[in-house]
């Protein structure tokens, strides 16, 4: 007996921190909350009640979603617009797209995501306007899927690349391989080669012009009362002097 009034008042317990409306969050209307404002800064501190049928979350600093919707089973209804959202765990929504979870409608607008991994999203409806993406070989596998799942991305066609410059509002949908290709691991390195080489080369330079000046100059304050002209001979075309001395010209080698 003892031992059943002890699970009910557990159970009695757990419904109730479930049902506790988390600081700064308005849990007035019946099974739905909604959080706002820069103070937050992480889905996981708010302890979201696990018993909502509707999650609205704005105007925040967060900026990763993870695995916080989890045992959620009531959940139809969740909005992350207007954050700053710019990466999504790949299990950050496995568990809410099972069958026994009756989450209807997905919407992360106006956030910061640049890519996001394709098959993240089945079975419900998702909307993805108003973000930065950026449109190079990363994204692939994300506008594949888009192209296939435009039943399940609403206003897909919306959906505008925001980088690199040349494909800035040129739509997801109409990119093409050609437009997404991305630069071969030998080009990169000849690349950083290359600019690497210029810096030594520019260094190594006014290194020697810096020693060369020095020379020229301890050769000048020798006898000062010798003439300070020297004649310079020279075979093949004239090069412009580069440093004058009192009439003393200084040609590099």
């Amino acid at each position: 007996m003892l031992v059943i009034r002890l699970s009910v008042v557990i159970k009695l317990f757990f419904q109730l921190e479930a049902s506790v409306c988390p600081e700064k969050c308005d849990c007035s209307f019946k099974n739905a909350i909604h959080c706002s404002g820069p103070h937050i800064t992480d889905l996981e501190s708010l302890n979201l009640p696990c018993n909502m049928t509707k999650i609205h979350i704005t105007d925040t600093n967060v900026t990763y979603v993870q695995d916080v919707f989890s045992g959620m089973g009531e959940l139809q209804h969740l909005i992350l617009s207007s954050n700053n959202i710019a990466l999504i765990s790949p299990e950050a929504f496995k568990e809410v797209f099972n069958d026994t979870v009756q989450l209807q409608q997905l919407i992360i607008e106006n956030n910061r995501l640049k890519s996001i991994q394709e098959n993240l999203f089945d079975r419900l409806k998702v909307y993805l306007d108003d973000n930065p993406w950026k449109c190079d070989c990363q994204i692939l596998g994300f506008r594949e899927w888009l192209q296939k799942s435009t039943e399940v991305v609403k206003e897909a066609q919306s959906l505008m690349c925001d980088s690199p410059l040349s494909l800035r509002n040129i739509s997801l949908l109409a990119l093409t391989d050609h437009h997404l290709k991305c630069l071969p691991t030998t080009a990169i390195t000849y690349q950083m080669f290359k600019s690497t080489y210029s810096q030594t080369s520019t260094s190594l330079t006014m290194e020697h012009l810096k020693s060369s000046w020095e020379t020229v100059t301890a050769v000048s304050d020798l006898d000062t009362s010798t003439p300070t002209s020297v004649p310079v001979e020279r075979q093949g075309p004239q090069t412009p002097c580069l440093y004058s001395i009192t009439k003393m010209c200084f040609y590099l080698p």
